[in-house]
Formats: C-alpha cells, structure tokens, sequence
C-alpha cells in the first residue's frame, strides 16, 4: 500500500467520523443523495446540514462519483473507430455548500446552494485495448486529486422530519484531471490533450 493511499485513506476515515459524530451531535437534518452526472457517470452519498438560521444550512457531505472519460483521436487522425472509447475513474467527492432556502408556507420549499468541494481517485479501469486507432499507442493518466466548485439549486417536499429533495448541480472542477498522449511506440507525438472535471448533475435524495 503506498504512502499516498495510506494517508489519503486516513483523510477519509478521520473525515467519515468526524462527520458521522456531528451528524449526531449538530445536525439538523441527515440525508442520502443518489444521481447521475453527464458523461455515463453516476453519484451516491451523505449529507448532513446545520441550520445557521431559519433559510440557511451548512451542508457538508460525502459521495462517491464514478466518472467516464473519453479517450479521443488526435487532431490529425482521420479514420474514426466505430465505438466510442473511455475510461472509467471513481472518486472520493467531499463538497461544503451553503444553502439558501425559501421558507413557503405549504410542503414545498426551493432552494439554492454552492460551495467547494475536494475529491481523491480511490479507482480507475482502463480501456482493455487502449490502441483503438490502428498504430496509434495512447498514454494517459489522471490526477490523485481534484477541487472546484459546485453550484445548484433545487427543492424539497415534504411535512415532519421527513423529507424528499431533488436537485440540479453543477460542478465546475479547476484542476486538469485527465491528460492523455498519442504516440509511436514509447514516445509521443502530438500535444497532450488534458481536461478538467466539468459535470451536471440531477440527484435525487431523503433527508430526517
């Protein structure tokens, strides 16, 4: 096990109890979230929020996203593969939003949120045949960490402790997170194409 796993394992351990402590100490409301985001990939977690007054919550969360990268030609290649090629990356996602919410009278209540976030690759399953373009290795690799922001909005329904909530959420990453390299045997021969986390996402989610 390397260092760097080790230590991003504690990382996650050390905030997993911590959260699940103050969910029970501080919280207001405790919830899971389940969705899916563009690109093939999908989202599952917790949250937990604090109510700071009668519109606005704390919300800190954590979730595990599966992203789907596309492997592409380079620029000069003009004989397209009849499928599309991608690798597939989990994440440790880890967003702090504050969220602003319209008290209406009545079950339904809309509300907006953003925040940052800050994830950490835990997997990753390459294309079994990365020479999808005939003589035309491809080299690429994807970052240990990631952060952005995350914007959304979104609302909830429901009377009592129980709650529904359904939301919309952009998450706008700011690091390059996949670089991916074309060559002839070992070396390259075109620029680096890299890319960032950029994803929409519809979650759907129960809170108490």
């Amino acid at each position: 096990m390397s260092k760097r796993f080790l230590k991003m394992l504690i990382m996650l351990m050390v905030f997993g109890l911590s959260g699940a402590f103050a969910s029970l100490v501080l919280a207001n409301q405790v919830g899971i979230n389940a969705g899916l985001q563009s690109i093939e990939g999908a989202k599952l977690g917790f949250f937990y929020a604090v109510d700071l007054d009668e519109s606005l919550q704390l919300q800190p969360g954590i979730y595990y996203t599966l992203r789907k990268y596309k492997i592409p030609p380079p620029d000069w290649y003009d004989i397209f593969p009849p499928e599309r090629v991608y690798d597939t990356v989990g994440f440790i996602e880890i967003p702090v939003l504050l969220k602003y919410k319209v008290n209406l009278k009545g079950p339904f209540k809309p509300f907006l949120f953003g925040g940052g976030y800050v994830a950490f690759r835990i997997s990753e399953q390459m294309v079994v045949d990365s020479s999808r373009f005939p003589g035309v290795p491809v080299f690429r690799s994807y970052a240990y960490r990631d952060g952005g922001v995350v914007l959304g909005a979104g609302f909830e329904h429901g009377r009592g402790r129980i709650k529904f909530n359904l939301d919309f959420r952009a998450n706008i990453g700011l690091g390059q997170v996949q670089k991916v390299e074309h060559g002839v045997s070992l070396f390259t021969i075109s620029p680096p194409i890299e890319n960032k986390n950029r994803s929409l996402s519809i979650m759907l989610g129960v809170s108490y």
